[in-house]
Formats: C-alpha cells, structure tokens, sequence
C-alpha cells in the first residue's frame, strides 16, 4: 500500500517518483495544445454511499518550468482547465466539498471513483489535463514539466465532537462539546478556561479534503526540485542519515535532490517546511478541530483513544527484511499483529543502509505500512474513521491551534495559491507566519501551532487523538525548529 509520484521533464529523460500507492506513467506533453497527457493507477480505492459516505481521490496538479533557465528560478504552477481536459468516465472531477466539478482556482484537479465500489487496483486511467498557461511553441519556448499526485480522502460535512473527557496529566483537552456548525463557538477546555473560535477557523464540521498519508520523503525531494536554489538552502533539512531520513542532495539536475526510502514519511519538517509544502501544492495546514474530527468521525467519544478508535495499541519493532529491502513493499512482522510506530524503539530488520546506526533502527517508517489485504479492521490497520493512515505515531502531525493569539484567531481554511515566495516560504497572509516564535516558557498555554498525534518516540499519551499536551508545553522551541518526529500532512 505504497502511494507513487510520478514525473515527468520534457526536456530530459522522464522520472519515475515512488510513493504511497499512486502512479503517473507514459506522460506526454503536447505544448501547441496545452495538455499533458498521463496514465494513472493506485492502490486500495473506494467510495462508499453507506457509512463512512465517504472516498479516496487523487490531487494531480503540474509544475512548468522554460529550458535551460537559471538555476535560481523556480517553476511555475500549472493553471488546468477541466472543459479542456479528458478525464475517463470511471473517474469524476470533484471540488473541495464533494461536489462534482473542478474548483474555481484552477490549480489542480481532484478525481475519485464516479461509481460506488472498491478498488483494490485502481485504473490504469488515461487522463488529458488542459494546461492553459502552458507556453504554445516547443521550439521558441521548450519547457520542463511535472505532473504531481497526491493520494487524498474525503471528509464528509457533518458534526462530530471534540475531547474524550480525559482531565488528567495537564493535556488541555477541549471539554466534550458537539460541533455542528462553523460559526464562532466559545469551546471549553478542561481545568482551565474557555477559548474562542471565531466563524473563520476551520472548525472541522464543513467538508474537506485531507492527505491519505504523512507527506512521503519521496514527496519532499521532489518539491525542492522545483523551487529556486535559495528557497532551496532553506527548505533542504540537510540531516541525511540522521533518524531514518534518507533525502539527499547528491541528484543530477533537473532532480538534485534524490529519496533513497521515497514512501517514508518524512521527518525534520519545521512549520515553515510543512507550510511551504502545501501553499506549493495548492492545500493548506489543518486546525487541530479537524484533526479530531479526521480520527473520530461522527462517533461518540471514548477515553483514551487512539485515531483507530480504540485504547488498544500494538509497538512496531521488527521490520521485515526483503531484497531490496525497504523498497516499498516491506511490512511489520508479525503481519497484522502491530498497528503504530511510538516509544522510541529500536527497530530490528529492514535496512539503512547500514546495520545499526541511529539512520537505520530509530525513525518514522514507510506511509501506510499497517495496512494490508489482510487486516479489515481500523485498529489493525491503525486507519482512522474515514480511512486515513498514521494520525496516531511515526511522525507528528503540525497542526493550528485554537488560541487567543492573533496567529490563531485569524486563521481561515484559505488554501495555497501554488507559488512561494522568494526565499521559500509560505505567503499565504491568515496562515501563521512562517517564522513565528513560541514562547520557551514550558508553562504557556494555548500556543497558535504545535504538534497532534505523537511520532515514533512518543509515548503513548501522545498518540491520544484529543490530547492537547503541547498547546500548554514547549513545543520544538519555534516555528522553524526541525525535529526527528516531526512531519505532517495537508488539507484541501
């Protein structure tokens, strides 16, 4: 259950990118008329008109960039016409609220199943995307070009509730309270006070879009690809071999930076990593309210849990070893018997490379890598209520707090407009800023971002899907700190 990326350069050979379980294959460019053409094919699809009411689709969106440029530009977001694009009839174009259509930013386009099933194989699909700002003329203008995928989940509108009524080890949880509407709540939180949202923060009940999976190491490196070598200085980690991250800058233009574990998720994603991520991808950051209602759905809360919807919880330790190992297609062993990466444990198997260094034994695994043919339950997969991996461990999810802040009162689901600014960052103006400060002090609460979910060093009471713990303690020092156990994923 590994999801693919797969691009493509007009200018140079085409590039096959792996990630999660989506791939784009036999891409075709066609500058006079404005379309890239693609074959498309992922793994475990569905859509379902019975409980969950719900769907997987697919994020395409392309990137563009003239021949031969300096370096030191970065390339431009395709803006996509659906009236001019061909999708095939056993896929259907759908807007950020599940409606059918494609939404009015032009800056990609989402497709699920048009009929009701599920896809163990989905596709292969050809599919025409119309690229209308695409330059007409290969000859005078030759470009580079990529087509990106990104696996997403639909979230149904509807209410949900947020805390699980747990009042102990100081985790600020909210107080259990309905959601059922998007206007301005005064929400309380257990053993301390009451926070308001105002209408504009996401509060969860509206439809949206979120990523299957933990952005992938794969996934990453070919973001830096397409960005400027400045915005490039800020945005690489630069922590290759350190705690399972194996990205590199050791590529060969147009694809300096290479993945040697492409469906890894990727850790050391800073605030501004992760925003400038998605503002490239044309998302946008989740509200931790989102984040509880991802994991729980319409369910009444229980204590305790976990994103599977239970207080079960089983350590991952052994990974399997296969040839090539960690290719993608390892698993935990035993099979089915384990369901979240956390406590910091000391993997056995697998493969570094290396035999025993921090890079290889301790770190986030592969996106997805709980879910197999075999186990049908969301606490054997570690799958939350609407099909989503890893929301609980391997790596923390970045979140938006509800707070008094100005950072938190002014942010709105606005999403990514697909370009950065010069140096990399996020410039979209209701997100928190790139570069905002925390506090250092470990005992001020409700700070306008921190982490949800735990990571694979976390104990179990972070794995918690209503605990709020880092709102009240320090979380990573700042904004642009990196951390082995941080990552997280994106909303649309």
């Amino acid at each position: 259950m590994v999801k693919r990326i797969l691009i493509l350069a007009a200018c140079y050979l085409p590039v096959s990118v792996w990630g999660n379980a989506l791939s784009l294959s036999n891409i075709n460019v066609n500058q006079a008329a404005q379309t890239v053409s693609f074959t498309a094919q992922w793994q475990n699809s569905w859509r379902v008109n019975v409980v969950p009411f719900n769907w997987d689709a697919i994020w395409l969106f392309v990137k563009w960039r003239n021949c031969g440029v300096d370096p030191n530009t970065a390339w431009t977001h395709g803006t996509l016409n659906l009236a001019g694009s061909t999708v095939p009839a056993a896929l259907q174009a759908t807007q950020k609220d599940g409606t059918a259509g494609m939404d009015v930013d032009n800056l990609g386009m989402m497709l699920r199943q048009n009929t009701p099933g599920v896809y163990p194989t989905a596709g292969p699909y050809n599919i025409t995307l119309n690229v209308t700002n695409m330059p007409t003329d290969p000859v005078a203008t030759p470009i580079d070009l990529k087509v990106f995928g990104i696996e997403m989940v639909f979230i149904p509108q509807g209410t949900f509730s947020v805390g699980d009524g747990n009042n102990g080890n100081n985790t600020r949880q909210f107080s259990i309270t309905a959601i059922n509407n998007e206007n301005a709540i005064a929400l309380p939180i257990l053993s301390y006070t009451t926070q308001n949202a105002p209408a504009g923060f996401p509060k969860g009940y509206n439809a949206f879009y979120v990523m299957k999976y933990e952005v992938s190491q794969g996934q990453y490196a070919e973001f830096l690809n397409t960005l400027a070598a400045n915005a490039q200085a800020n945005r690489y980690q630069n922590v290759y071999y350190n705690y399972r991250n194996m990205i590199s800058p050791n590529g060969t233009a147009p694809d300096i930076y290479t993945a040697l574990r492409v469906d890894r998720a990727c850790n050391y994603l800073s605030w501004a990593d992760l925003t400038a991520y998605l503002d490239w991808a044309a998302l946008r950051p989740m509200s931790e309210m989102e984040y509880e209602k991802i994991c729980r759905g319409p369910q009444a809360p229980a204590i305790n849990e976990y994103a599977w919807g239970s207080t079960n919880i089983s350590v991952a330790q052994d990974i399997s070893t296969t040839v090539p190992a960690e290719d993608g297609s390892e698993v935990i062993l035993p099979l089915g018997a384990r369901n979240c990466a956390y406590g910091n444990v000391q993997f056995t198997g697998g493969f570094g490379p290396g035999s025993n260094g921090t890079h290889d034994r301790y770190g986030p695994l592969r996106v997805g890598i709980f879910a197999l043919p075999t186990s049908t339950t969301r606490e054997a997969t570690g799958a939350t209520y609407y099909g989503v991996m890893e929301m609980s461990g391997n790596v923390w999810e970045w979140t938006v707090y509800l707070s008094a802040e100005t950072a938190s009162q002014n942010f709105t689901a606005t999403l990514g407009n697909g370009n950065l600014d010069a140096n990399g960052n996020h410039d979209v103006a209701v997100w928190p800023a790139y570069n905002i400060t925390i506090p250092a002090t470990n005992n001020t609460p409700n700070k306008p971002i921190g982490g949800r979910g735990g990571g694979y060093s976390s104990s179990t009471g972070d794995l918690r899907i209503s605990d709020r713990y880092y709102t009240h303690y320090q979380f990573m020092g700042d904004g642009l700190g990196r951390s082995s156990s941080v990552g997280g994923r994106g909303i649309r």
